[in-house]
């Protein structure tokens, strides 16, 4: 009987009952359970009203639950075999399109990783949101006037983005009134803004450059506009290809390709170069200013350092390097090292831990190898871990899982346009796409422990262990440059070298005990964790 208690409440949520009052809901069935029996339950529940409850099917509604809920593959739960008949989870907050009412359950259908799928929620676990099929936003009402404050560039492109789509996929499409009123007027905002808009194709690019001969890309739907210029110049490169490409804009070299799996684009067997004319991105857009200058970002989430986010999406799309064999032995001792301390998932070094990492490993490397016991932790993270530099850190970890968790309709797509991801349509849902209502607008933490698959105190210590995992290469790197030894650490890769690195990742561990022994409490890395972990209290909606 315990066994089966368990698994009912895994479809009905378990409220808190004050024992002088009479139960009720979930308590109450539990209770009945307990002094009747499985089979008057099952009457029970038959019996009950469906929520929502006189609207007209299809209707919207959400998973209202603190756990996942079970779709079912028919109104039914076995309480001898409850995990009989389940057909996936389904997360808190998803939105679902209820078909009509069995039994006491809900027959839904809702999208799961971009897969629709069909089956029955109990009841109790949907909340009505409103009427109807959720697709795109319902349009503008044409009878009712408009201001143009109420449509800003951020929706305007995606209104736009949404009709290119679907223009895309069904050349003859024609807009209804109330739709071709709302796109009439999200070109007339962005024209208003200087784009351009085609009225044909409903394409946006920039205008020609105010004041110098390149285009300054300042706002985060210029930056999103500029992705989308490189993947048309270069429409054979993957999705891996085109993230790579952007993030060598900011960060490359040959710690980087022992990290990630991505050498970014290449044509007819020679690598593009994006940053350099005659290639036609470098000649049209300014990308010694966008490096310089452009990267950190304004945007509805808060200011971001946009290399950190695009850092984050090319490891979650490429993955870890491969190893380059010992044939190259630099090569394969900067692997060798790397692929051990982050396990084989980079998507934590090249955002957050890196940053923590680096900036909690040079501040040791200086008070110990260079004796500066003066030395302040707030120093290294003021230069390495900025606000806009750890938002981006925590967007880029996340962006990927945010766009497979946004239903295509509720992103641009339309119909099946979109399926698949591209870097510029993965930028859009986190920053422009209203998400609000969907298992795509979830806290950071939310997010955090499905990108980690670890929660509660496990994600934490996961932070502070992924931290000192990448500090402790990272420390070997500045400590044996500190003694004038850099090129024999990373370079050669002689069995006294690898010893040598061996040594001075041990040196730092010992070093870091020391130094939570005896720093202040601001010189702790506790002191960098204090001031990552309240961010992720923030949501992407």
């Amino acid at each position: 009987m315990e066994r089966a208690l368990g698994h009912l409440a895994s479809d009905a949520p378990r409220q808190p009952q004050d024992p002088s009052r009479p139960a009720t809901g979930a308590a109450r069935v539990l209770s009945l359970q307990r002094a009747a029996g499985n089979a008057a339950v099952v009457r029970l529940l038959s019996r009950r009203p469906a929520v929502a409850a006189g609207h007209e099917v299809p209707w919207r509604g959400k998973v209202s639950t603190r756990y996942n809920a079970a779709l079912r593959r028919g109104p039914k739960k076995d309480p001898d075999d409850p995990y009989a008949n389940i057909a996936a989870d389904v997360p808190q907050g998803t939105e679902v399109l209820v078909l009509g009412e069995e039994r006491g359950w809900l027959r839904v259908e809702v999208v799961l990783e971009t897969t629709k799928r069909t089956g029955y929620i109990s009841h109790e676990l949907i909340t009505y949101t409103g009427p109807g099929k959720p697709t795109v936003p319902e349009p503008i009402d044409p009878t009712q006037p408009l201001d143009l404050s109420a449509l800003t560039p951020r929706h305007a492109f995606v209104v736009l983005k949404r009709a290119e789509n679907r223009r895309a996929t069904m050349p003859d499409w024609k807009p209804s009134p109330g739709e071709k009123h709302e796109i009439d007027f999200a070109i007339d905002v962005l024209e208003r803004y200087a784009y351009i808009v085609d009225h044909a194709t409903f394409v946006v690019s920039f205008g020609p450059p105010a004041t110098t001969s390149k285009v300054q890309v300042e706002t985060i739907e210029d930056f999103i506009l500029f992705v989308e210029a490189v993947e048309r110049q270069y429409p054979d490169a993957t999705v891996g290809e085109i993230a790579g490409e952007l993030r060598q804009i900011w960060f490359g070299g040959h710690n980087w390709e022992a990290l990630l799996n991505s050498p970014g684009v290449s044509v007819g067997g020679k690598a593009a170069d994006i940053e350099h004319e005659p290639d036609p991105i470098a000649r049209r857009f300014d990308i010694t200013a966008l490096k310089t200058k452009g990267h950190k970002l304004a945007t509805a989430l808060g200011e971001v350092d946009i290399s950190h986010v695009l850092a984050g999406i090319d490891a979650a799309i490429n993955g870890a390097a491969l190893d380059p064999g010992a044939a190259d032995a630099d090569a394969y001792l900067k692997w060798k090292t790397l692929h051990a301390a982050d396990a084989g998932d980079p998507r934590d070094f090249v955002t957050w831990s890196g940053d923590i990492g680096q900036a909690y490993a040079e501040y040791i490397s200086t008070r110990y190898v260079e004796d500066r016991k003066g030395a302040k932790l707030k120093t290294f993270i003021d230069q390495k871990v900025s606000p806009a530099q750890l938002l981006g850190d925590i967007h880029g970890y996340v962006a990927m899982k945010v766009w497979q968790n946004t239903p295509p309709a509720v992103r641009t797509a339309w119909f099946t346009a979109g399926m698949n991801a591209t870097v510029s349509d993965v930028l859009r849902t986190l920053y422009l796409v209203d998400k609000k209502g969907t298992p795509g607008a979830a806290t950071y933490r939310s997010l955090f422990e499905q990108v980690s698959g670890r929660s509660g105190g496990a994600m934490d210590r996961f932070i502070v262990d992924r931290s000192l995992a990448f500090a402790r290469p990272w420390y070997a790197k500045v400590a044996a440059s500190a003694r004038g030894k850099v090129g024999t650490v990373w370079h050669g890769g002689s069995v006294d070298d690898a010893t040598l690195l061996q040594d001075l990742m041990s040196e730092f561990d010992a070093n870091h005990a020391d130094n939570e022994r005896s720093a202040a409490p601001e010189d702790r890395l506790s002191a960098i964790i204090n001031s990552f972990m309240p961010m992720l209290a923030g949501s992407v909606e």
